[in-house]
């Protein structure tokens, strides 16, 4: 008969937060990117090139997100997860290769191969989130691991591919990884305390790095000091502040920003962002963290509903590191933290990017689609639905038994939890139905055949007080008594 609507209303918003903002980022792409690809013979001077480049991969990403939330999450895990690491760790070592490994923006964090981009590191963090979740609960749940073995799996299975990631570099999917296997280590039950340690130890780590990298050793310089270096190193991020200020309240309008016009490096990339607030104003800006926040709620409540501690961990880490992603980009934008390069989720132009938010939606409505947990009276009645072979059929067996018939092709069989919560209810408003109206039909169906509650006895008066109460009673069924008593 369908599933319940608790169910189903969170999955239903994710899917359709999530379609609203892959095609809010192709309006933006098409009219970030317009100019520069319509000027430039490498893009074949079509305006719509970007838009169609991505419009090809966001179709396939909906076709691998469909098949994985098809897929029973447990079996992805067990039955996929190991193949798909060892995939991973072999493309990360490729990259490190100078025969498919490609250079740009100072990192070598793609593979390229005749005309076809890749970037690894991008899916490593479905990949981590269900790697992580499964050696979180066999730890922490299961306990069928002690201490020792807890440590070795997250060394190999999490820690070994984020060393690749790392040495490309690619600091920012680093971060934003790390930052979410924290939140699932908090939502698996490890206390505030060591989670505090955690992020203190991860942001030392990140620190430390970033000043050993020449590269990123400048981004801080850049941040700490964006007026030193106007039309070099912060050029980028101040032609980025004069998008969000020219933006205003409402925008500018779509598709009549400014600064798209070779001002701003990467428009329709990392800093679109830039763009929504220029053209979309302070509302457009707020209307795509509303979207988040939305996404974020609902996968949380699907992950509330899981059987287990996986399907928690992997409905509410793919939802975390979704709106991670986005305030490090939003963050990096404005001028809080260093630029990492890491797109917006669902509107930054980029292949690998939108393929792996797809697979990330993918995973929340996997775990959707397993969530039959807290099955309360309704669910235990909506079982015992039963369809008939047409209107009419089966009723004269049925009106013998004592049941109410009436012209559904379904009825409710009496017996188990159905029977417990129609008794339960016949006393009030059930017995109105009468008439022909089953209960769980509204309006129509067969159900099992009531009592009529008796009205309780009413305490016996005295005589005198008793007679006035019957007289009062019968002028109120007949207005004329009434009026003649007046």
């Amino acid at each position: 008969m369908g599933r319940p609507a608790r169910f189903m209303r969170p999955m239903i918003l994710v899917i359709l937060v999530a379609g609203i903002l892959a095609a809010f980022g192709l309006m933006m792409i098409y009219s970030s990117s317009s100019i520069v690809a319509m000027s430039s013979a490498d893009y074949n001077n079509d305006p719509a090139f970007f838009l169609k480049s991505q419009a090809r991969n966001l179709v396939l990403g909906v076709l691998i997100a469909s098949v994985i939330a098809r897929i029973e999450y447990h079996d992805l895990a067990r039955r996929f997860t190991f193949w798909f690491w060892l995939l991973m760790m072999v493309l990360l070592v490729i990259i490190q290769t100078p025969i498919a490994g490609s250079d740009m923006y100072g990192a070598t964090r793609w593979i390229s191969i005749g005309g076809f981009s890749l970037q690894p590191s991008e899916f490593v963090k479905p990949l981590l989130i269900v790697t992580s979740g499964m050696i979180f609960e066999q730890y922490f749940e299961e306990r069928s691991t002690n201490s020792k073995e807890f440590l070795i799996q997250l060394a190999i299975f999490v820690a070994l591919p984020l060393f690749f990631v790392v040495i490309q570099p690619d600091k920012g999917t680093t971060l934003i990884i790390i930052m979410t296997i924290i939140c699932m280590l908090y939502l698996a039950g490890v206390r505030g305390k060591t989670i505090g340690v955690l992020i203190a130890i991860g942001f030392a780590l990140f620190l430390l790095l970033s000043l050993r990298d020449s590269y990123s050793l400048a981004r801080i310089q850049t941040l700490l000091n964006p007026w030193g270096d106007r039309y070099r190193s912060s050029y980028q991020m101040i032609e980025g502040w004069y998008a969000f200020g020219s933006g205003g309240l409402f925008g500018t309008g779509i598709g009549s920003s400014h600064q798209k016009y070779a001002y701003l490096p990467m428009a329709y990339n990392d800093f679109i962002l830039a763009i929504v607030g220029e053209e979309c104003g302070f509302v457009g800006c707020v209307g795509v963290l509303v979207g988040f926040v939305i996404l974020l709620i609902q996968s949380f409540k699907i992950g509330n509903q899981a059987p287990d501690l996986l399907g928690r961990l992997i409905a509410c880490g793919s939802a975390s590191m979704l709106v991670i992603q986005l305030l490090v980009n939003i963050c990096g934008v404005l001028g809080m933290i260093p630029l990492s390069g890491k797109p917006v989720p669902f509107l930054s132009y980029g292949g690998s990017s939108i393929i792996s938010t797809c697979m990330l939606v993918g995973l929340i409505i996997s775990v959707s689609r397993s969530s039959m947990i807290a099955r309360d009276e309704h669910d235990r009645a909506r079982e015992t639905f039963h369809v008939t072979d047409g209107p009419g059929a089966g009723r004269g067996a049925e009106a013998q038994k004592g049941y109410r018939v009436s012209s559904a092709s379904f009825m409710v069989l009496p017996g188990g939890a159905s029977n417990q919560l129609h008794s339960r209810r016949a006393s009030s408003s059930d017995v109105r139905n009468s008439a022909g109206q089953g209960y769980y039909s509204g309006g129509s169906g067969v159900s099992a055949p009531t009592e009529r509650r008796e009205r309780p006895a009413r305490p016996r008066l005295n005589s005198k007080v008793d007679a006035g109460y019957n007289r009062r009673r019968r002028d109120a069924r007949d207005p004329r008594r009434h009026t003649r008593r007046r």
